[in-house]
């Protein structure tokens, strides 16, 4: 994807809502060993490793320009990325969730607004519980807002001339499970009461268009990274101009469904 952290952290507290929440479910631990799945510009990521007193957090992404945020002036991050800000056992790595191997295993995974990028999430929860020490968590936030009209104006307008012939058939969906789903999935991983919720977090905007430009910073990355500079700025324009046409000039509630989900293994 196309990440740029400017227009990602435009909705910087609406974006670090559900991580909060998320965080707030977790049971802290003495000398936990943490692994951030997708941590971004890693902001959150070292407020979660000060929060519960870790012993060892790492942040991982995929993306070398938010990564980039975790290192110092003039150094690009590699395997491991130098210590955020001096706290001790906090680390980054420029890395690929979907082929991340561990070696030894991990008191939390968390992921915050990141499997929604994965397929096949049965096969990704199985692999993602095999990094957990025995009463190790998980914590995991999913966004859910794909019958929004933001997400169906958005499919709409990359199937359409001419943006379908430079994309070549390329929509960007979220397939996920449905929330009682993700709760017969996690009793059967062999997690201990499992939480399953989903909450919507309101954003209120000051146009329809908003929403428009909220999405810009993640579901409409993947079209930026394929189409042309000069037709990505006309997708755009067209893009936010159909959603101010659907949602309105006048101020518009955004109200963005998010699945989280928690689990403890025996």
């Amino acid at each position: 994807m196309t990440w740029e952290p400017a227009v990602y952290e435009k909705f910087r507290a609406e974006r670090a809502r559900p991580f909060h929440d998320l965080l707030a479910l977790v049971e802290p631990g003495p000398d936990m060993d943490i692994v951030d799945l997708g941590c971004g510009t890693g902001e959150l990521t070292a407020h979660m490793h000060a929060h519960l007193r870790a012993r060892s957090t790492l942040g991982l992404d995929a993306s070398a320009v938010m990564l980039a945020r975790t290192c110092p002036e003039g150094q690009a991050p590699s395997a491991l990325t130098p210590e955020l800000q001096g706290a001790p056992g906090l680390r980054f790595a420029l890395q690929d969730i979907a082929t991340f191997e561990p070696g030894p295993r991990f008191d939390l995974v968390l992921s915050n607004a990141a499997l929604h990028w994965l397929p096949d999430h049965p096969a990704l929860l199985t692999r993602i519980t095999a990094m957990l020490r025995p009463r190790g968590q998980l914590a995991v936030q999913i966004p859910v807002n794909e019958h929004h009209p933001g997400h169906v104006l958005a499919a709409e307008l990359a199937g359409e001339p001419p943006y379908c012939d430079e994309l070549e058939g390329f929509i960007q969906r979220f397939v996920g499970l449905q929330p009682a789903e993700y709760a017969v999935l996690l009793d059967r991983l062999g997690y201990v009461d499992p939480l399953v919720r989903v909450q919507i977090y309101p954003h209120r905007m000051g146009e329809g268009a908003g929403v428009a430009d909220f999405l810009q910073g993640s579901l409409l990355t993947g079209y930026k990274r394929l189409l042309s500079p000069a037709r990505y700025r006309e997708f755009f324009a067209e893009y936010r101009r159909r959603v101010a046409e659907a949602l309105g000039a006048g101020p518009y509630l955004y109200a963005f469904e998010r699945l989280l989900l928690r689990g403890r293994l025996p």
